[in-house]
């Protein structure tokens, strides 16, 4: 069988300005399902770029894959819903559907930023533009660190609340986005530990801190404040609501809104 056609718009050499980390990843996922599904590999890759948009569809003869229930999903292929779950963290979309003739076609977009999202350095004081993430599940960790980095933002990354009393004590932060369910000493303990903490810190002891939740509940909304948490963030999110949810807390400050550090 001949090689995957490869179709590119005239002006793809534009795709550059989505350097993103984990956009890569993407498009090896998509080829990876395409080869699942015939040995030799997808029919076709096409990629364009239309009106800021970066779109790749691989269009292979394999079986659809296609959810019935929903046209982002991707039924029984595990590999296909991680490309799902990256290109929404990158504040995109994928999408599954039957092709002509048989086979599917994979639909990944991926839309470069406006100057708008992004949180600009220059804006937040000095190491009070560094975010710590806490989180115990690596693949989130690095979606996180990658959406701040393309928000404008350097970020650290702690896999458990021990790590990230440690890391607010050596060294300065302007947000704390810290994962509610973890192991050991979980994201709710870790807050009543810092707050409650009266020993000097280069952190300071009312740094917002941000609850990551798949449980958006007013239980559990009570629970995170009641732990001293100052908002929360439902997983999964992508790249708009956290580049929100940084503008509002780490800019509080400087448009005078009120909130106390």
């Amino acid at each position: 069988m001949n090689p995957p056609e490869l179709m590119v718009a005239p002006d793809a050499d534009r795709v550059i300005e989505l350097n993103v980390p984990l956009a890569g990843r993407v498009l090896d996922g998509l080829l990876a399902h395409a080869k699942q599904q015939i040995d030799a590999g997808p029919d076709r890759v096409e990629v364009d770029w239309s009106d800021g948009e970066l779109v790749v569809r691989v269009l292979d003869r394999g079986a659809v894959v296609a959810s019935p229930e929903r046209s982002d999903a991707a039924h029984g292929d595990a590999g296909l819903a991680q490309v799902g779950r990256l290109a929404t963290a990158l504040g995109g979309t994928m999408s599954v559907r039957p092709r002509d003739g048989g086979g599917s076609v994979v639909e990944v977009r991926l839309a470069a930023r406006s100057e708008a999202l992004a949180v600009r350095p220059d804006d937040v004081a000095g190491e009070l533009s560094r975010v710590l993430v806490v989180d115990d599940n690596s693949v989130n960790r690095r979606l996180a660190a990658a959406m701040l980095g393309r928000a404008g933002l350097a970020a650290d990354v702690v896999e458990s609340g021990t790590e990230a009393l440690t890391a607010m004590t050596e060294r300065p932060y302007g947000l704390v986005l810290m994962d509610v369910q973890m192991p050991g000493l979980d994201g709710r303990a870790a807050t009543r530990a810092w707050r409650s903490g009266t020993a000097a810190s280069a952190t300071e002891r009312q740094v917002p801190i941000v609850a990551l939740t798949a449980h958006v509940g007013q239980d559990e909304r009570d629970a995170c404040a009641a732990a001293g948490m100052d908002d929360y963030l439902s997983k999964p999110f992508g790249i708009e609501a956290l580049a929100s949810m940084c503008r509002r807390w780490l800019l509080a400050d400087q448009a005078g809104s009120g909130e106390s550090r």
